[in-house]
């Protein structure tokens, strides 16, 4: 395995979810070298990957809130891997080791999306294990060149966006932020200087920050890569009357490792956002009872089914 000699890359994303990681791929995936997965059961072509090799090898998984595909179990994920290998390689006969097959299959997925394959899916940070089989990999296949972006965005804004998209809870959620970031701190120790941390407050500010992205990563920046990258929602929260969040000491702290400053940080209480935050709750949680439904009439179709182009 591994034996072949070319200039292959392989950029990793590495973000919590809501931090502007979708918006980032779109700008890098504008340029001509850089592929992103052709199909996917997940969405913004998100693979989960690494989160179901973690799973297929047996290793430690955690729950994620506001997750229907994790944790997943030993055999669906086994399943899940072979049919998405199969989709994107065309001919693929997975072996029956079960090592050989996570590797191996990440191993033609950088060669047959190369010269750059771009890849996020923010529930990778979330499990160490998933982080050290990237590490694994990397090692093991010496002929592709391995990247890594963290992406860290004020969680103020984090956690908004995804009170805004799916009502989570913040105050439960902060946690999961905490997690996420801390795993990408101690990524660090597994691949030297193979990881970078890009805030996105700055890369929408001008072009210097995503060209320094772009030298990184190894891909050519071109005019208009970045463009799309939007200042608008960097201060949303602070706009929203009823949003009346206030991290954990905890999660402040870590934020200023980060380089968010207190100001950055700063939130004004609001005496209404206890009741509004479990109004809006209860009123979305009754909305997605019928979500188990609609998992089950898309489990039920015909696996390779599911994969549909990006």
């Amino acid at each position: 395995m591994c034996m072949m000699r070319s200039f292959i890359t392989c950029v990793m994303l590495l973000s919590d979810k809501s931090s502007g990681s979708t918006a980032l791929q779109n700008e890098l995936a504008k340029h001509p070298d850089v592929n992103l997965v052709e199909r996917t059961i997940h969405n913004e072509n998100e693979t989960l990957y690494w989160n179901k090799a973690a799973a297929v090898l047996g290793l430690p998984q955690v729950n994620i809130l506001n997750s229907d595909d994790l944790p997943i179990m030993q055999n669906k994920a086994r399943r899940e891997i072979i049919e998405f290998l199969k989709a994107n390689l065309g001919t693929f006969n997975p072996p029956s080791d079960d090592e050989h097959l996570v590797f191996e299959g990440w191993y033609r997925l950088c060669r047959r999306y190369g010269p750059v394959f771009l890849e996020k899916s923010p529930h990778h940070l979330h499990y160490w294990s998933a982080l050290q089989l990237m590490a694994e990999c990397e090692r093991r296949c010496s002929d592709i060149k391995f990247r890594y972006i963290g992406l860290v965005r004020n969680p103020m804004a984090t956690l908004y966006s995804m009170w805004i998209r799916w009502q989570a809870v913040p105050e439960e959620q902060q946690y999961e932020w905490l997690r996420a970031y801390r795993n990408l701190l101690q990524f660090r120790s597994l691949i030297d200087n193979h990881l970078r941390v890009f805030k996105y407050e700055e890369l929408v500010n001008g072009q210097t920050p995503i060209k320094c992205l772009c030298a990184f990563a190894g891909i050519q920046w071109m005019p208009g890569m970045g463009s799309g990258l939007r200042t608008s929602s960097v201060q949303k929260w602070r706009s929203d009357k009823m949003f009346g969040f206030t991290p954990l000491g905890d999660v402040i702290r870590f934020a200023h490792k980060l380089g968010y400053s207190d100001a950055e940080l700063s939130s004004h209480k609001r005496i209404g956002w206890p009741i509004y935050r479990e109004v809006t709750r209860v009123a979305y949680r009754s909305a997605g009872l019928l979500r188990p439904v609609k998992q089950t009439i898309k489990t039920a179709l015909h696996y390779p089914s599911k994969y549909r182009s990006k």
